[in-house]
């Protein structure tokens, strides 16, 4: 009796012209639903679709005054730089303490920089972008969603900076 590896039946269906399609893996539908739904708003807003075009008037109301906390700090007044500065204050005096990564010291930078970060994306979502009409909310929110992307890898790039470890041998003696 002979057994047949899963590589050679590949090798005996190519050669038959039997192709064999597998399921698309969920993350696959979740980001093709995405990119559709997506697709369907911008068209009913391009179109004039009365409900869209209604939200994103509100959302330019809404992003036309923004809230204090969320302007500027060199526009809003002096009081607004003062966490910024504070925060960076705390990273130098992290570092002066600590000059080699300990795991106390990683964990104040990290979270530090995910707070800047959060801060950033509350204003760059909630003040700067642009739907005042189709075309410019088109581009505008997708550069935003780019941009996201790239926060988000970096992000996790922090999260796991969390778990490093110091593996270099130590000498004896």
């Amino acid at each position: 009796m002979t057994t047949i590896s899963p590589l050679d039946s590949q090798k005996a269906r190519k050669k038959s012209g039997q192709a064999r399609f597998s399921r698309p893996q969920f993350g696959t539908l979740v980001m093709l639903a995405v990119v559709i739904l997506s697709g369907a708003i911008v068209a009913a807003w391009f179109a004039g679709q009365g409900t869209i075009s209604e939200i994103f008037s509100y959302i330019n109301e809404l992003q036309n005054q923004p809230p204090l906390w969320l302007e500027v700090p060199m526009v809003a007044g002096g009081y607004l730089i003062f966490p910024t500065v504070a925060l960076f204050l705390i990273v130098l005096l992290v570092m002066r303490i600590s000059p080699q990564p300990l795991p106390w010291s990683r964990f104040v930078v990290v979270g530090i920089l995910l707070a800047l970060t959060i801060r950033y994306l509350l204003w760059r979502s909630l003040s700067t972008l642009n739907v005042s009409t189709a075309m410019n909310g088109v581009f505008s929110m997708g550069l935003f969603m780019l941009e996201l992307l790239m926060l988000t890898s970096s992000t996790i790039q922090l999260f796991l900076m969390l778990r490093v470890r110091d593996r270099a041998v130590k000498q004896i003696g």
